[in-house]
């Protein structure tokens, strides 16, 4: 790369040597053959560049260079116009150095302005008819005025030289130039490197050469020679970047987005490529028989496919056996047809173990939406299968294991019930039979022992409950939760009459889940909130309800002795009694409250402060309203 650099450079060098030695032979024999080279040499490149541009004007997708090209063709014609103009010439005969001069200022300001104006169809197009109108418009105009109205002001007059106007406008028109090499610059990412490093030089070296253009005093002087050496090379590196580059290798002049597109898309393929080679699954590309055209390596690793090519053509549904074969000939005559498929598919390996693999077919569309290919992806599930099966083992075993639990508490319980109630018959027929016989502290103790038999036979159907709140079937229904409520304080009221309750019902939402499962869990909640506000005159039980986005909450308020936050991590725990000494209970219920709650979906808590009552909610999912 560096040495076919170095000869391309060494060949630009000598060209612009020879060019030069011979230009400078030319102009020591005869400056006006010199001069008209030069400037004809300058047309036929402006000329050039709008060919090129023009004829590419259908494909290219930067209008930058056609506005240029549009531009430098009226450039060229004012140049032809400056030479024939030019004395000694005797063309364009009857006028002083002073036309000539005219044109040149002329020449500048439409080449500096052109250059300017031309960035801001980097990323825009434009109707090219009517700029070419506006720029003969311009030139028509340019023309009149120097030599029919006499109205462009004075460059040169003769025997005194250069006007201040044409000094000032060199470097106006530099100074333009300068403007938009800054702003090309910050463009450059549109261009490629070459092309951009060759435009910016040609109209760098202008900067120069006006500068040269402003210093002499006859037409024919050195200065002016020596600006139109600069004047050749920089249109020598307009015609590289423009012309020559157009023609040898247009990509990376006109068709830039396009250059960047095509890379754009290989370094996607070369991605995507890499994905499918390095990916463990099996990829394959079908056609639309359902024949093998493409595998990755990983695939024919995974298929135990040993000869490279061997794949090619063979059905895909030969890689499966019994009735997955007769699945994926179907999947793949869907997918054929349009449609997404997937199956389970076995393939026992060489060395006879089984090999399961879930396997997804699906169609390659072209852009007109039509199947042209079929895609099938494989990955190997054996070991999840086997975990899968694995699972479903141990969960059998574990069902197994908790069936006979169940049958093993049952029978405990019953079990422990016959002594129990044989102690609490044994001792109730000794108080009756012995009852005015026996000290107090005797009848004292019997009761003791009554009491705790029946707490003690309490504590086993509680166990019981929050056993079976577990394993119990859910039949899941919307029902009517006010009801339900009404139903239970029903219940509930009858077994405390002598108290004073007031109790409100303000439920209005339906509820969705088990009833029966519900229904012991209002019950505990209802009976909890009645035991604890038995030294309340009144006792206040609200029971409430309201949306929570997606669920229900169920709240039951009382003005009870309410609970400590600071032990509200016991509050849902078995066997956890927060006021042991003072009220009854074997402390399950709000843990089969929660248990039940949470097989439903939803969630318990509740909020409290001493002697100020607690308020325990739960939610259940939004069901259907019942009729």
């Amino acid at each position: 790369m560096i040495k076919a650099l170095d000869s391309a450079t060494a060949r630009t060098v000598l060209f612009f040597l020879l060019l030069f030695t011979g230009l400078f032979i030319v102009k020591r024999y005869n400056y006006l053959l010199f001069h008209s080279l030069s400037d004809l040499f300058v047309a036929v490149v402006c000329f050039g560049t709008f060919i090129v541009a023009w004829n590419a004007r259908r494909y290219s997708d930067i209008h930058y260079f056609l506005f240029l090209g549009i531009a430098n063709v009226f450039l060229g014609f004012i140049l032809v116009v400056h030479l024939l103009s030019y004395r000694g010439m005797s063309v364009l005969t009857g006028f002083s150095s002073n036309p000539p001069t005219q044109l040149w200022i002329a020449f500048r300001y439409l080449q500096s302005l052109s250059f300017l104006i031309a960035l801001f169809f980097l990323n825009r197009r434009f109707r090219p008819f009517p700029v070419i109108a506006a720029y003969a418009v311009i030139t028509a105009l340019t023309l009149l005025s120097i030599f029919a109205w006499d109205i462009f002001p004075d460059c040169y007059v003769d025997g005194s030289g250069l006007t201040p106007f044409k000094k000032v406008s060199e470097y106006v028109a530099s100074a333009i130039i300068v403007v938009a090499i800054v702003i090309l610059h910050r463009r450059k990412e549109m261009f490629d490197r070459g092309v951009f490093a060759l435009i910016v030089s040609s109209y760098a070296v202008m900067i120069p050469a006006g500068a040269l253009f402003t210093l002499y005093v006859d037409v024919y002087g050195i200065s002016n020679a020596l600006g139109h050496f600069l004047l050749i090379i920089s249109f020598s590196l307009l015609y590289r970047a423009v012309i020559q580059t157009g023609i040898v290798a247009p990509h990376r002049l006109l068709f830039r987005n396009l250059k960047r597109s095509e890379e754009a898309l290989r370094e996607l393929n070369e991605f995507n490529e890499s994905i499918v080679e390095n990916s463990r699954d099996c990829i394959a590309i079908l056609d639309l028989e359902g024949r093998v055209q493409f595998m990755n390596r990983a695939g024919q690793a995974l298929l135990k496919i040993t000869d490279e090519g061997s794949f090619r053509n063979v059905p895909f549904g030969d890689f499966w056996e019994g009735e997955d074969r007769r699945t994926a000939l179907d999947v793949i005559a869907n997918a054929a047809r349009g449609s997404v498929g997937s199956f389970d598919g076995y393939r026992s390996s060489f060395d006879g173990e089984p090999q399961w693999w879930s396997v997804i077919v699906s169609p390659i569309r072209n852009a007109g939406g039509e199947t042209v290919r079929i895609l099938a992806t494989a990955r190997n599930i054996t070991r999840r299968k086997q975990a899968q099966d694995e699972v479903k083992k141990r969960t059998e075993q574990l069902e197994e294991t908790i069936e006979e639990l169940e049958r093993f508490s049952y029978s405990v319980s019953h079990d422990l019930k016959a002594p129990l109630r044989a102690i609490d018959g044994f001792s109730r027929s000794l108080l009756k039979r012995h009852g005015g016989q026996l000290d107090e502290d005797s009848e004292r103790r019997l009761n003791v022992i009554r009491d705790n038999v029946r707490t003690m036979g309490c504590l086993i159907e509680d166990l019981l409950s929050f056993s079976r709140s577990s394993r119990k079937q859910m039949d899941r229904a919307a029902f009517n939760m006010a009801a339900l409520i009404d139903e239970v304080w029903a219940e509930i009221r009858t077994a405390n009459a002598n108290r004073e309750i007031e109790f409100r019902n303000a439920v209005t939402l339906p509820g969705y889940g088990d009833p029966a499962l519900i229904r012991q869990v209002v019950v505990n909640l209802l009976e909890n909130a009645v035991k604890f506000t038995r030294d309340r005159k009144p006792a206040v039980i609200e029971m409430t309800d309201h949306c929570a986005g997606r669920d229900v909450a169920y709240s039951i308020r009382d003005n009870g002795i309410g609970f400590d936050m600071a032990y509200y991590g016991k509050l849902f725990q078995v066997f956890e009694r927060l006021n042991p000494d003072l009220y009854e209970g074997t402390g399950i219920g709000l843990a089969i409250v929660q248990r039940i709650v949470q097989r439903h979906g939803g969630r318990v808590w509740a909020e409290g402060r001493v002697d100020e009552g607690a308020t325990v909610s739960f939610t259940l999912p939004k069901g259907d309203m019942p009729a």
